[in-house]
């Protein structure tokens, strides 16, 4: 293969993870400021994009690395250790890179196009419509969170295709990837976590979506996605939601280590005004906390490389085959997922008690990871009882009942 546009053949996914590893102070530094203007700065988008963290697990035919899983979530550790708001936006796109490998080929030639440059948010909450017209659907509606809509270049919106029968019931779901100068971005995006992920809304007016634009989730529920066929890799054959699952807890598991890297800087300089003199790092209790802060996060984000590793092992055993990871298998991960996330919540709340009330002061990075976290844990894909009732269900051969058709 020749010359791959803005990508560093001779990289290695060690060398991605090194990358996003020495980025972390800068965005430490950053933090604020990205805080402040409520979306990540420019500097930072041209340090990912020259990193080329959007491509981490975009199609090589496409311009991309075709990193594994495993890669991109060390990497959105990293990131999201050093700020949660970049983490999260940075992760929501260039893990979309292999959502759009999905697509019919002619679509995927479209997205690609621009020397492999693709970023866009994927909004899954199907809050808008798509008519069915000669050629494709004509799609109208809002849908709010797009996070990262101001440094994309494309939106995936999914949206519900009415019953002509007037059932209750969608005819079908079709998640439409649009152009960005096809919709309006509404500022309203004023929040307690996440402030940083310009999580706003967009608002699209009667918009044409080519077929080759718009992935039925119905069908993808039973069959092979139409663009499996362009690629080799068993990854891109996989089901969808173990990839999304793992982006969001890569986030989770990389803001609580940031807070463990906070709470032992605040523990080495500040000083207990009931004891004057005495360090903070000097107190026994301290010391354990932090030892069982490690010992649970470590825990967590074994969990996530394990189930990471998981997803490319089954894909590679099942999809050359013609067969696929099942819904039972899938809603396993999506269960030890979404307990990484719960587990690196629980540290930094610990920390964040632990960490005196001076933590509370705006500014302060503890402070910071703790609103993240929580504002992460809101996400519909988090709701561990809705997951834990779905795996519980399947365990005694019933239905889920609160199931996302495509996942």
């Amino acid at each position: 293969m020749g010359h791959i546009h803005g990508v560093d053949e001779q990289a290695t996914p060690d060398d991605m993870v090194q990358k996003a590893r020495d980025m972390i102070p800068t965005l430490r530094a950053r933090a604020n400021e990205c805080e402040a203007l409520r979306r990540l700065p420019d500097a930072t988008v041209q340090d990912f994009l020259d990193a080329g963290f959007f491509r981490i697990v975009q199609p090589r035919r496409f311009g991309g690395y075709e990193y594994d899983l495993p890669t991109l979530v060390r990497c959105m550790i990293q990131v999201s250790r050093g700020c949660g708001s970049s983490g999260w936006v940075l992760s929501l796109t260039s893990a979309h890179t292999w959502w759009a490998a999905q697509y019919e080929p002619e679509g995927q030639e479209e997205l690609f196009a621009d020397h492999g440059d693709l970023r866009f948010p994927l909004i899954f909450a199907p809050t808008g419509r798509a008519v069915p017209v000669a050629g494709g659907y004509e799609l109208s509606g809002t849908w709010n969170y797009a996070s990262g809509c101001e440094l994309s270049n494309w939106l995936a919106l999914n949206a519900i295709v009415l019953d002509d029968e007037g059932g209750k019931a969608p005819a079908d779901l079709v998640v439409c990837i649009i152009r960005d100068s096809d919709y309006e971005i509404v500022d309203n995006w004023h929040v307690m976590g996440l402030r940083g992920t310009g999580s706003k809304q967009a608002v699209v007016k009667s918009v044409f979506v080519p077929k080759r634009r718009a992935l039925s989730l119905y069908t993808l529920d039973g069959a092979p996605a139409p663009g499996r066929v362009l690629h080799e890799n068993p990854f891109y054959g996989g089901p969808a939601s173990p990839v999304f699952y793992a982006e969001i807890a890569a986030v989770a598991v990389g803001i609580a280590r940031g807070a463990i890297d906070a709470f032992r800087e605040r523990a080495a300089t500040k000083t207990n005004a009931f004891q004057p003199g005495v360090k903070l790092f000097e107190y026994p209790a301290t010391q354990r906390r932090l030892a069982a802060a490690t010992a649970e996060l470590d825990t967590a984000e074994a969990m996530l490389m394990q189930q990471a590793r998981a997803y490319m092992d089954l894909t590679a055993a099942r999809v050359p085959l013609g067969d696929t990871v099942s819904l039972e298998e899938r809603a396993h991960m999506q269960l030890q997922l979404q307990h990484c996330v719960e587990m690196s919540a629980k540290v930094v709340d610990r920390l964040f008690v632990a960490g005196g009330s001076s933590a509370m002061n705006d500014g302060e990075a503890m402070q910071r990871c703790f609103r993240d976290i929580h504002a992460l844990r809101t996400h519909y894909l988090m709701d561990g009882d809705r997951l834990r009732e779905n795996w519980g269900r399947l365990a005694f051969d019933l239905e889920p009942l609160q199931r996302t058709p495509g996942l």
